[in-house]
């Protein structure tokens, strides 16, 4: 793809995606599970000589990660 790019390994980067929605509610009390894998592993096969993919995800601080869901009525 035009749009691929290497990451750094040294230095966090923000990676911004659309997630697709679904026609599930989480009422309160519900968890929801968050999966991160370096492609989609399901659907296609790494690239000829790539590498090992490390996903480093950050929890706290300044570069703490999030996930943005929708709330019905907003």
């Amino acid at each position: 793809r035009e749009d691929q790019a290497p990451l750094s390994a040294d230095e966090p980067s923000e990676v911004v995606m659309d997630l697709h929605p679904t026609a599930t509610i989480f009422n309160a009390g519900h968890r929801i599970r968050v999966t991160i894998m370096g492609r989609d592993a399901d659907n296609t096969e790494a690239p000829p000589g790539s590498a090992r993919t490390t996903v480093r995800v950050f929890r706290g601080g300044e570069r703490a990660s999030s996930i943005v869901l929708p709330i019905l009525g907003e």
